[in-house]
């Protein structure tokens, strides 16, 4: 933008918003929504969509004059990060850097919504899953039960104990949902895929988001599967 009134988008916001160079956007911000002429259209970022003003346009927008929200500083080849961010902090005591994947939370500044509404969907779900899983086990053994009671009146017929069918129907129960949740993990992570998938074509999490799997919800959802049975 050359002049205060005109603003730039990224194509991936452009494409999403319907407009090009030249048509008119209304624009909300910390003050009242205005219009803005698209001077240009640059190329989508990686991880967000982003306007672009004039410096002084910026200022005005951002209700914070003479201040930043955050500065990115670029390393010089053969410089680790860690190395760079021990000099910013000698640099400028009290500053708050950071590197990697902590990044995330200051260069998209939806990563902590995001992460709260996938934690309460993955948390619904759970709860949902724990829900069915004890429904659906009850009642099929409570129907199993029902049909082998022929069985166990014989096996009580030859001395065995009523602690002992317990235990015989407790082991049986144990192994088949071992089975079960190993089976029942493993599906877990194909469907975990699709999801992420689903999301970051709706726009929920970022179109780069990466998939972390790690052992401890399998082994949670194991013992949780167990725990119900």
């Amino acid at each position: 933008p050359a002049v205060p009134g005109e603003v730039v988008l990224d194509a991936a916001l452009a494409r999403d918003a319907g407009v090009g160079v030249g048509e008119q956007v209304r624009i909300a911000t910390r003050s009242t929504p205005a219009e803005f002429r698209v001077s240009g259209i640059v190329d989508a970022l990686s991880r967000q969509s982003a306007l672009f003003f004039t410096p002084d346009q910026a200022v005005a927008l951002a209700g914070r004059p003479g201040q930043a929200h955050a500065i990115g500083v670029l390393a010089d080849p053969g410089v680790a990060p860690e190395t760079l961010a021990e000099r910013v902090r000698a640099a400028a005591p009290g500053t708050e850097v950071t590197t990697g994947v902590e990044r995330s939370g200051i260069e998209c500044l939806d990563v902590s919504q995001t992460r709260t509404l996938l934690l309460a969907i993955a948390g619904s779900f759970g709860g949902f899953a724990l829900l069915v899983a004890v429904f659906v086990v009850a009642s099929t053994l409570a129907l199993t039960v029902n049909q082998r009671r022929r069985e166990f009146a014989l096996l009580r017929a030859v001395a065995a104990t009523p602690r002992q069918i317990r235990k015989l129907i407790g082991t049986e129960t144990t192994l088949i949902a071992l089975v079960a949740g190993v089976l029942g993990s493993a599906l877990g992570l194909a469907v975990a895929s699709g999801l992420r998938d689903a999301f970051a074509a709706i726009g929920v999490v970022p179109a780069d988001f990466g998939l972390a799997i790690s052992p401890i919800p399998l082994v949670a959802a194991l013992l949780l599967g167990l725990g119900a049975a």
